[in-house]
């Protein structure tokens, strides 16, 4: 991660506390159980041995069946991901994945990797009716603090993405705020982005001129 990453994603982390944290411990959705998010945990953060402690196993990339992984990546997080002589990879646990550069309706991968929650089920950390346990804890995974935000490189383009789970988001003037706070990077929600890609493909595909 570029010194450049690590600081937007900081200055993200204290917008999220700022303007989103307050109304969490009143919010009665349950963004905080992994099923709608992605947990993503770089190879060097402390939330690595958390998640250890709580007795998940963690499968490098050399113990796992990449097409698998890939593919499991590609349909949502669906697929089963399968270690090496394609044995079942057991839930929960954290596996090493690379990185996915969305383009378009493709999906490619970076040279890079991160762990990832591997789990049909709410994150070990989730306990229904109390919500993330860890919330307060200063190990609680880079990727959950930003939520719901994520800061995405595509190529070239580097634009920070609002998941759509979070309802607080929805607010026209909290995007306005987030907007102004980031004035150098391009805004979008996951919808809005994917809808915008779509809308591109189907006019090239067409032939479709903008209009002016």
């Amino acid at each position: 991660m570029s010194l450049m990453e690590m600081n937007i994603r900081h200055r993200i982390e204290e917008w999220v506390n700022e303007f989103i944290s307050p109304y969490c411990s009143n919010c009665k959705d349950v963004c905080c159980d992994a099923t709608k998010i992605i947990i993503n945990i770089g190879k060097k953060e402390p939330a690595v041995e958390l998640f250890k402690n709580v007795g998940l196993r963690v499968y490098k990339l050399s113990e796992l069946d990449l097409p698998s992984v890939k593919n499991w990546s590609r349909n949502r997080l669906t697929a089963k991901v399968l270690t090496k002589d394609k044995g079942e990879v057991l839930q929960p646990s954290l596996i090493e994945a690379p990185t996915p550069e969305r383009r378009g309706k493709r999906t490619k991968f970076s040279g890079e990797t991160d762990f990832v929650l591997y789990t049909k089920k709410y994150c070990p950390f989730y306990m229904e009716k109390r919500g993330c346990i860890i919330y307060g804890d200063p190990r609680r995974p880079q990727s959950c603090k930003e939520y719901p935000l994520t800061f995405e490189t595509n190529g070239k383009m580097s634009i920070i993405s609002i998941h759509n789970s979070c309802h607080v988001m929805e607010s026209p003037d909290m995007k306005r705020q987030l907007k102004n706070y980031f004035p150098n990077f391009p805004v979008f929600s996951i919808s809005e982005f994917l809808g915008d890609q779509i809308l591109n493909s189907t006019r090239k595909k067409f032939k479709i001129k903008r209009k002016r």
